[in-house]
Protein backbone atom coordinates (compact mmCIF):
# COMPACT_ATOMS: atom_id res chain seq x y z
CA UNK A 1 0.00 0.00 0.00
CA UNK A 2 1.27 3.50 -0.79
CA UNK A 3 1.06 6.07 1.99
CA UNK A 4 2.16 9.64 1.31
CA UNK A 5 4.27 8.35 -1.56
CA UNK A 6 5.82 5.50 0.47
CA UNK A 7 5.21 1.82 -0.17
CA UNK A 8 4.20 0.30 3.15
CA UNK A 9 3.74 -3.41 3.84
CA UNK A 10 0.41 -4.37 5.45
CA UNK A 11 2.07 -5.45 8.71
CA UNK A 12 3.97 -2.16 8.86
CA UNK A 13 0.72 -0.28 8.29
CA UNK A 14 -0.84 -2.14 11.23
CA UNK A 15 2.13 -1.10 13.39
CA UNK A 16 1.60 2.52 12.33
CA UNK A 17 -2.11 2.25 13.13
CA UNK A 18 -1.30 0.84 16.58
CA UNK A 19 1.16 3.68 17.18
CA UNK A 20 -1.48 6.21 16.14
CA UNK A 21 -3.98 4.68 18.55
CA UNK A 22 -1.40 4.84 21.38
CA UNK A 23 -0.78 8.55 20.73
CA UNK A 24 -4.38 9.65 20.19
CA UNK A 25 -7.40 9.00 22.35
CA UNK A 26 -9.90 8.75 19.49
CA UNK A 27 -9.84 7.84 15.84
CA UNK A 28 -12.14 10.69 14.75
CA UNK A 29 -13.57 8.37 12.12
CA UNK A 30 -10.23 7.99 10.34
CA UNK A 31 -9.51 4.96 8.20
CA UNK A 32 -6.48 2.80 9.00
CA UNK A 33 -4.70 4.33 5.99
CA UNK A 34 -5.35 7.85 7.29
CA UNK A 35 -4.08 6.88 10.75
CA UNK A 36 -0.88 5.46 9.25
CA UNK A 37 -0.40 8.60 7.15
CA UNK A 38 -0.90 10.76 10.25
CA UNK A 39 1.90 8.91 12.07
CA UNK A 40 4.23 9.28 9.07
CA UNK A 41 3.39 12.99 8.88
CA UNK A 42 4.06 13.41 12.62
CA UNK A 43 7.48 11.75 12.29
CA UNK A 44 8.36 13.92 9.29
CA UNK A 45 7.27 17.05 11.18
CA UNK A 46 9.34 16.06 14.23
CA UNK A 47 12.39 15.51 12.01
CA UNK A 48 11.95 18.92 10.37
CA UNK A 49 11.53 20.66 13.73
CA UNK A 50 14.67 18.94 15.02
CA UNK A 51 16.62 20.11 11.97
CA UNK A 52 15.39 23.68 12.41
CA UNK A 53 16.32 23.57 16.09
CA UNK A 54 19.85 22.36 15.29
CA UNK A 55 20.22 25.10 12.68
CA UNK A 56 19.08 27.70 15.20
CA UNK A 57 21.74 26.48 17.64
CA UNK A 58 24.53 26.88 15.10
CA UNK A 59 27.07 29.44 16.28
CA UNK A 60 29.99 31.17 14.63
CA UNK A 61 33.09 31.98 16.67
CA UNK A 62 34.50 35.53 16.87
CA UNK A 63 36.98 35.05 14.02
CA UNK A 64 34.27 33.82 11.69
CA UNK A 65 36.41 30.88 10.63
CA UNK A 66 34.61 28.00 12.28
CA UNK A 67 31.03 26.96 12.83
CA UNK A 68 29.84 24.63 15.54
CA UNK A 69 26.42 23.04 15.54
CA UNK A 70 24.87 21.60 18.67
CA UNK A 71 23.25 18.27 17.93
Amino acid sequence: MALIGFDVAPDAQQNLVALYEERHSGSLGLTDEQKAEAVIADVMKDQLLGLKQRQAQATVDGSGTSISVAS
